[in-house]
């Protein structure tokens, strides 16, 4: 698989980036 980040914004409305390989 390609690696890619994907960037959620939480309840909080912190945003947290996440990195899926």
């Amino acid at each position: 698989m390609a690696n890619f980040k994907i960037t959620i914004s939480d309840t909080k409305g912190k945003s947290m980036s996440k990195e899926l390989k």
